[in-house]
């Protein structure tokens, strides 16, 4: 076997026994390398709790973003609707004062909060429906939400299945979203969108964040796509990295007062 095949092999190798808890990427830190967008969604966050009293966070994951921002105002939640991520966000956040709630994933199911319950609710990269965020804020109360945009990262599923894979229209980007939220009866303050480069520095961070992302890739197994795969690695050796664009959005609504 060819020096290069070998390391291919235990790069996919190490990808594959890495443990994934949570929303939890720190494994890509040594191969992966990904520019920001020209706003930094932590202080948004935090500039916007500034004296307020209740906090909601859709989407926590294992609350691994959500734990930077405490201390937590006193009413504070997060919803989590995949099942394994609950206990881990629950060790993380419940320590510092969120309750963590488990949902449904399903963004039709109204949310279990009372009307006009929260001074702030965030979202980063969870589907959600504007009638209930604008149901659960209070009068005066902001919403904030940095979404994945549309065709991110096709790159990598471009050169897995090639180029011009038929997909479903994503809905997701920035006007469907101010749209949205302005049905709702929200008022937009800020929006914005931007693409970001991302450099795998290595084939086994491109199985990683593949295999946490089944959607991506919805047959994906090393063995179905390991010419691919191989061909990706000797592209990164060559090159130093495979390039790839990250879309982003990020919006900030207001609940007008009564």
């Amino acid at each position: 076997m060819h020096q290069s095949e070998r390391t291919f092999d235990r790069l996919v190798s190490d990808a594959l026994e890495a443990p994934f808890s949570g929303w939890d990427f720190s494994y890509l830190g040594g191969g992966k390398r990904t520019e920001e967008p020209p706003w930094s969604y932590r202080d948004i966050v935090r500039n916007a709790m500034h004296g307020i009293g209740s906090l909601l966070d859709m989407g926590t994951g294992g609350g691994e973003i959500f734990s930077d921002f405490a201390p937590f105002p006193p009413h504070t939640c997060a919803t989590e609707a995949y099942p394994p991520n609950v206990p881990v966000a629950r060790a993380r956040l419940e320590p510092l004062g969120a309750r963590v709630v488990p949902i449904v994933d399903d963004i039709d199911i109204p949310l279990p909060f009372d009307d006009d319950e929260f001074d702030l609710v965030i979202n980063r990269h969870e589907a959600f429906n504007s009638t209930e965020v604008a149901r659960i804020l209070r009068p005066g109360g902001r919403f904030i939400t940095q979404q994945v945009g549309p065709r991110n990262e096709i790159e990598i599923v471009e050169w897995l299945q090639g180029p011009g894979q038929p997909t479903e229209p994503d809905p997701w980007c920035l006007d469907y979203v101010v749209q949205q939220l302005c049905d709702a009866g929200l008022k937009t303050n800020d929006a914005r969108e931007a693409s970001t480069k991302s450099i795998y520095l290595d084939i086994g961070a491109v199985v990683y964040q593949v295999r946490a992302c089944p959607w991506w890739v919805e047959d994906f197994t090393v063995e179905r796509y390991r010419s691919r795969l191989l061909a990706m690695h000797r592209h990164i050796e060559k090159h130093g990295g495979f390039e790839t664009t990250e879309s982003r959005l990020i919006v900030t609504a207001t609940k007008p007062l009564r």
